[in-house]
């Protein structure tokens, strides 16, 4: 009679487990299909901006699409913000979220690199060029960090 009650006791704790498991992949389900939208803006956005970026045209207008692909930036990152990882991806998460910090922030800096106007100072504009890029490859670092803590 023991046995049975063991085995009845085993067989429910299994049950619980099943569920939990269940219960998990579907919260991370959930969460890739809240997030999946934004990383998508993030791609269109980086896409329109390589492609204002390659059209022939004032400094100040070239300043505008910097600026509004900022704007669209801190718009995804509130997004991104408003969404709770699961604990399995939390880091994941965390690491995306500096990426899009870093790409919003080169963005900003490309907005003053074109705002400085048709003579500016070429130290300025070497610096703001400078600082852009190592924006940008601060970015590629998080986004590698993101990968290693999704594959964990």
């Amino acid at each position: 009679m023991r046995w049975i009650g063991l085995i009845l006791l085993c067989l429910s704790l299994a049950g619980c487990a099943s569920v939990e498991v269940a219960n998990h992949e579907e919260s991370i389900d959930r969460y890739q299909n809240a997030i999946a939208p934004m990383l998508e803006e993030w791609k269109i956005v980086v896409h329109d901006w390589e492609k204002a970026a390659g059209i022939e045209k004032s400094d100040p207008d070239r300043a505008v699409d910097a600026k509004s692909a900022q704007t669209r930036m801190q718009n995804i990152i509130s997004s991104w913000d408003s969404v709770s990882p699961p604990d399995k991806l939390r880091e994941y998460h965390l690491w995306i979220r500096h990426a899009m910090d870093y790409e919003k922030e080169a963005f900003r800096v490309m907005s003053e690199y074109y705002s400085l106007g048709y003579e500016p100072d070429p130290n300025e504009l070497r610096h703001l060029r400078n600082l852009a890029t190592e924006l940008w490859v601060m970015k590629d670092k998080a986004l590698q960090k993101a990968d290693d803590a999704l594959h964990k």
